[in-house]
């Protein structure tokens, strides 16, 4: 999720720009977000095959250590979040449409009055799209926690391996509902873990609504 914030976030002041070939490289920023889910995820299980992926030739290639990445317990997870940051596009999209909300009158107030590009951002346009970043916040929370997916397709067992190092909430509840055959279902348990990930998405939800009007921005006065 922090990843993802600041990435998106990165990207959108990037692509807010007035520069040549700004509306080709949103659409490039954008493009994963709309490719088909399980065949891109796919598509980065043969990267990350530790023997011919591309991952590793490339590291060859610039003489450094390779990985095991899908195959490790310790490098799996970072693996798979580097699958979900390929959509960061969604994120960018959103930050971006908020950067362009911004009255530009309050920039050249700025400007003229000395201030530089570090506290234009920081004084200015964070405080402004503060709203919108409580948004993501809650958005990226809840898609992490339900995070499905990218774990079931790219780890090698599609159980969450190796051993439960990718083995996500919303994983662990299709492995006890819906066991391989030969296993005997735990439809009760799952049921159990739903609720709990349901009640855990609520208080994240209520916490960030009850306390967003602390760190955001509002132009209405009381």
């Amino acid at each position: 999720m922090p990843l993802s914030l600041v990435i998106g976030l990165a990207l959108a002041v990037f692509c807010n720009q007035r520069m040549r070939g700004v509306s080709l490289l949103r659409t490039l920023c954008y493009l994963p977000v709309v490719l088909p889910v399980v065949a891109t995820i796919t598509l980065w299980k043969f990267v990350f095959n530790p023997q011919v992926g591309l991952a590793n030739q490339v590291l060859n290639w610039l003489h450094l250590p390779t990985s095991e990445w899908l195959s490790g317990a310790d490098s799996a997870m970072p693996s798979i979040v580097i699958v979900m940051l390929w959509s960061v596009g969604s994120t960018m999209i959103i930050f971006l449409a908020a950067l362009q909300a911004v009255p530009t009158e309050l920039y050249e107030a700025a400007r003229l009055d000395g201030a530089g590009s570090r506290t234009v951002f920081f004084r200015i346009t964070l405080p402004l799209i503060s709203p919108i970043m409580i948004l993501q916040v809650v958005l990226q929370m809840v898609t992490a926690l339900q995070a499905f997916n990218q774990p079931k397709i790219l780890s090698p067992d599609n159980q969450g391996g190796p051993g439960f190092s990718t083995r996500t909430m919303m994983l662990s509840i299709y492995n006890n509902g819906f066991p391989r055959l030969g296993q005997v279902s735990q439809f009760g348990y799952a049921s159990a873990q739903v609720w709990v990930l349901f009640l855990v998405i609520v208080v994240v939800i209520a916490a960030t609504a009850r306390f967003s009007s602390i760190w955001t921005y509002s132009d209405h006065v009381s």
